[in-house]
């Protein structure tokens, strides 16, 4: 079995009102839908995950980007 080994870089993500720091592997997702995935820690604590909706979440206003 081979072991890929990626890159983490340390990034702020906002969802919604939510702002946190999480961390990232990098790897080449040019071939996929989505160009990041956001897993299970991230979300675990703040947040219900519904696969059937999706773009439910209002875009930050211009006040709260940084």
């Amino acid at each position: 079995d081979e072991v890929d080994k990626r890159a983490v870089v340390v990034a702020y993500i906002q969802v919604g009102d939510y702002k946190e720091k999480t961390e990232f592997t990098l790897a080449d997702r040019d071939h996929m839908k989505f160009p990041i995935l956001l897993g299970r820690s991230f979300f675990r604590d703040i947040a219900v995950v519904d696969v059937s909706k999706k773009y439910i979440q209002d875009k930050p206003t211009k006040s709260t980007k940084k």
